[in-house]
């Protein structure tokens, strides 16, 4: 089944987010908001590193072989030089490196797609347009704090229109890559649950669906996702 995108108020809907939660934010490790998305500090306080990330790479990234420093390089690009070229577009590679896309973010629940509609990032058509929604933090906040935003919110939202990749868990060759669209919170409470997740649009489900999850309108198997910079070469698509 189809679901709403989360701007859409409904309160049995996995993407409703209540407009009167009056409790705390969800915390991040060191008590105070350094300007990165919920999800992205989860993860580097649980591993010390963040995959795909600039600023806090993980050792089996593209050539990253620990946290960075303000000489570190990747491609022969210091990290100040990456930022630049999301800034201003300047990297251009030719070719993708080819490897093989390792497993980080596997879902633990259906994978639905949604309904489309005005979203997060914008208006976008389910049945045309290829693309993914992700966590947007916890249901009990109502997205106007940034710093509640699970890989995105209404108020953090350059995340929006990054690339990444997704396939079916242990099944690389049907890896496709797709842009994120939306945000959703999935009725997850805490980044232990919600990062993981993941909704498609309906043209992206169909991309995966077999007669028998078309049918039933979710994905059975367990789906693989990142963001698109495994490698470090494409670091517009860096988790934020």
């Amino acid at each position: 089944m189809a679901f709403a995108p989360a701007n859409v108020v409904a309160d049995d809907d996995p993407h409703y987010v209540a407009s009167n939660y009056s409790g705390p934010n969800v915390a991040h490790p060191n008590g105070t908001w350094d300007g990165h998305s919920v999800c992205f500090d989860y993860f580097l306080h649980k591993d010390n590193c963040v995959h795909g990330s600039i600023d806090h790479p993980c050792p089996t990234d593209g050539t990253g072989t620990g946290p960075p420093s303000p000489g570190y390089t990747v491609h022969g690009r210091t990290i100040q030089q990456l930022r630049s070229m999301v800034q201003y577009h300047e990297y251009h590679p030719v070719h993708r490196k080819v490897a093989p896309l390792v497993k980080r973010y596997d879902t633990t629940e259906n994978v639905d797609y949604v309904a489309g509609g005005n979203g997060i990032c914008g208006f976008y058509n389910t049945t045309t347009q290829i693309g993914a929604c992700i966590w947007s933090g916890d249901n009990r906040t109502d997205g106007t704090d940034p710093a509640t935003a699970g890989w995105i919110n209404g108020r953090f939202n350059s995340t929006c229109g990054k690339k990444l990749y997704i396939q079916r868990k242990g099944k690389p060759e049907t890896v496709k890559y797709l842009p994120v669209l939306d945000g959703c919170n999935f009725a997850a409470q805490s980044p232990a649950d919600g990062c993981f997740q993941i909704y498609l649009t309906e043209a992206a489900f169909l991309l995966f669906a077999d007669q028998d999850e078309f049918n039933n309108g979710y994905l059975n198997s367990s789906m693989s996702w990142d963001f698109d910079n495994l490698q470090l070469d494409h670091p517009w698509n860096a988790p934020l």
